[in-house]
């Protein structure tokens, strides 16, 4: 083997290209991890400003209510309640329709879901519900976990219906078929032939337009409204 003696000015030339080629390196690796950490920590930060009544609102003009304290001794439901349960009430801007959740103090995953309303509207404010018309009741039972995946399983005790559905990151594994995006904003956004299943299906296709809507399908509270205002 022939060996090749280098110059000292060769030599210099060639550690200089080696340290340049180092230096760019790094900085492209520094530049590659920065960006996947910015996007990271703005991904995280968008999930943590999210406001799931302001975008239910924004969807359905639903309106959680501020009441902390609802007595359910004297609601006629065919549900059994506990003093224990937890009750969240929801109404649309303007109506004297709501909807109240209902958590099962025993079972944090399931709800009992009552849509109607109070004889006297609007002026009744008191907590005593005796003069409430239940319209809807339903049961559901729903698993979700940080990334939205899991299952859901809603029985509209109603109108004898059942259905349910696995969760990936929020959306049911099934399609909707026949997507037909409703304007008008009520307690029923089922469209004419439309089964509650039919109705979830294609209101959660409709509630995932963009990335709030996709990353509030994370939470257990929408896919409870969305399958309660699919029971018409």
């Amino acid at each position: 083997l022939k060996i090749i003696k280098l110059t000292k000015s060769q030599q210099i030339l060639i550690m200089s290209k080696i340290k340049i080629s180092a230096v760019l390196i790094f900085a492209l690796i520094s530049s590659a991890t920065m960006f996947i950490s910015c996007n990271n920590e703005e991904a995280e930060q968008k999930t943590e400003a999210l406001n799931v009544e302001k975008v239910l609102f924004a969807k359905y003009k639903l309106i959680k209510s501020e009441k902390t304290n609802v007595n359910l001794s004297n609601l006629k439901s065919v549900s059994t309640f506990t003093k224990s349960d937890n009750v969240t009430e929801y109404t649309i801007e303007n109506s004297v329709e709501k909807v109240m959740v209902i958590t099962n103090s025993s079972k944090p995953n399931s709800y009992v879901v009552i849509k109607g309303f109070t004889n006297t509207g609007l002026e009744k404010k008191s907590s005593d519900i005796s003069d409430f018309q239940i319209t809807k009741e339903l049961n559901i039972d729903i698993q979700l976990d940080s990334n939205g995946n899991g299952s859901l399983k809603v029985k509209n005790i109603t109108d004898n219906e059942e259905f349910s559905q696995n969760l990936v990151n929020g959306k049911p594994t099934e399609l909707a078929n026949n997507v037909i995006a409703t304007s008008s904003i009520s307690f029923c956004q089922r469209e004419e032939s439309e089964g509650t299943k039919q109705c979830y299906l294609r209101e959660v296709d409709e509630f995932c337009d963009g990335f709030i809507g996709c990353v509030a399908l994370t939470q257990a509270s929408v896919h409870i409204l969305i399958a309660s205002l699919c029971s018409c």
